[in-house]
């Protein structure tokens, strides 16, 4: 994306020769906990990024962010303390807004808009999310993720760790949910390949997934 087509070029225009330019490579962190840098804010110019959570040793999936939206430590604008990591998915461009600068352009109407908007849209989309646990058993969640993500009957999985995290399962909660599913026969399993063995039986397990996700 080029930067003039961003969201927020109008506003950033007379600060550029205060806002640099950084490239985090896929796998890096943006902002990590341990590095004390959880605080500083972005503004994705190219890429994908992961915001997570560690809990009692178990990592989970609160958010991914996409190009033209901001990213890292956001939570204090919203007078909360969330201190998450950010992970690059792929290699990414962001726009570094440090402090001084963010918070002049916060006096921006245009700049501050964009802002509570899109970021107040994320905090519903994290707050649906958190509800799918809590609404749906762990098969029916598995069951819609592997209908959404899979093309002529075939879904290939990411490592477990990764989709533990997308799906907030632990990996038991998660060998069991997929298990289920082997055993009823719904879905057969090759390596990392997921083969969809009675479609309309998984489609019933996970429509109401789809429903509410829609």
């Amino acid at each position: 994306m080029k930067i003039h087509q961003i969201a927020i070029y109008e506003s950033i225009e007379g600060y550029l020769d205060r806002i640099p330019v950084v490239l985090v490579n896929k796998g890096e962190y943006v902002a990590k906990k341990e590095d004390g840098n959880t605080e500083r804010k972005y503004y994705i110019l190219n890429g994908r990024t992961r915001v997570l959570k560690n809990l009692d040793g178990r990592t989970f999936c609160v958010d991914e962010i996409g190009e033209d939206e901001f990213t890292g430590g956001l939570s204090r604008v919203h007078n909360q303390e969330l201190m998450c990591d950010v992970l690059a998915m792929e290699d990414t461009v962001l726009l570094e807004l440090e402090d001084m600068v963010f918070e002049e352009l916060l006096k921006d109407p245009r700049f501050a808009r964009i802002f509570f908007h899109k970021t107040s849209q994320r905090v519903y989309k994290m707050y649906k999310r958190m509800l799918l646990n809590a609404m749906f058993s762990q098969t029916e969640i598995l069951a819609a993720y592997i209908l959404r993500n899979q093309k002529d009957g075939r879904c290939v999985c990411p490592n477990m760790n990764v989709l533990c995290e997308d799906l907030g399962f632990s990996r038991r909660n998660l060998y069991n949910a997929m298990n289920n599913i082997i055993k009823s026969g719904e879905i057969e399993k090759k390596g990392r390949n997921l083969y969809i063995r009675e479609n309309e039986a998984l489609m019933e397990r996970g429509m109401h997934v789809f429903d509410y996700i829609a």
